[in-house]
């Protein structure tokens, strides 16, 4: 790009040129014109959080309230601010959460609230009291290191209301007797079998016929069965494997089952 000293002497040509220290001059209106112009492009830019320089994020973060955390990067952190505000107002707060839980530990967190039932709407999106029960947020991450954990609970102690405890837990499979298809319904049925392969995969699994469409209860059935009883898990074709080594583990050998590439 032509510095603005050379586009005056090819498209203005001052004139006068001849005369002693008259270039230096001009060099000198040049280059305080740049400066002015630079500076005024910074100034536009420090306006943006996505456009400024490294060392102004702290005080696009202090005038959101979004703090740095110290697994922010620079990257990172400007993202967050950039996007902070347009996030918040389109998923709300219980959707910043989950968003910044999953760039944190993608594929790799769940979480309960507890008691169960949730909590009433309070200081934070998780809530704030519930009559009977103090509020608790558990949180578990696989193969939690001891990173994984401070910075959940940097996240976590910010976002949440005082009043919330955390719990941030290993999240390991714990194992049952295999259940028969009896007992399989007693606990939740396809529901509860999804909970048992979510830590190796995101399957999706029906227990027929309990789960199926009869002809007569939808005009456009998804499935409809005959009183055959079976359990049905979709999964990735690459899980397959773990999924068949799993279910050896929690259905008796007596439950059909058939696993079908989603």
């Amino acid at each position: 790009m032509m510095d603005l000293f050379k586009w005056l002497m090819k498209y203005i040509h001052p004139p006068g040129l001849q005369r002693p220290n008259r270039r230096s001059l001009y060099k000198v209106i040049a280059k305080s014109n740049e400066n002015l112009l630079e500076s005024g492009n910074s100034i536009f830019r420090d306006h943006f959080p996505a456009l400024c320089s490294d060392d102004r994020l702290p005080e696009h973060g202090d005038a959101m309230g979004i703090p740095r955390f110290t697994f922010d990067t620079n990257d990172s952190y400007r993202e967050r601010l950039a996007t902070g505000s347009f996030t918040l107002e389109s998923t709300g707060e219980y959707g910043t959460f989950v968003d910044t839980m999953d760039q944190l530990f993608p594929d790799r967190w769940k979480h309960i609230e507890y008691p169960e039932e949730g909590f009433t709407v309070g200081y934070s999106a998780i809530g704030k009291t519930r009559i009977g029960g103090d509020s608790r947020l558990i949180v578990f991450i696989k193969d939690m290191t001891q990173d994984d954990y401070n910075h959940a609970y940097e996240f976590l102690d910010w976002f949440l209301g005082a009043d919330i405890e955390i719990e941030i837990i290993e999240w390991q499979y714990v194992s049952y007797p295999p259940v028969t298809m009896e007992e399989l319904r007693e606990n939740g049925g396809s529901s509860w079998l999804e909970e048992q392969l979510e830590d190796i995969t995101d399957a999706s699994c029906e227990l027929m016929p309990d789960d199926a469409f009869s002809a007569g209860q939808s005009l456009v059935p998804t499935r409809i069965w005959d009183e055959t009883e079976m359990v049905l898990i979709y999964v990735n074709e690459s899980q397959k494997a773990r999924v068949y080594q799993r279910l050896e583990v929690v259905l008796d050998e007596s439950v059909p089952r058939t696993i079908i590439e989603s």
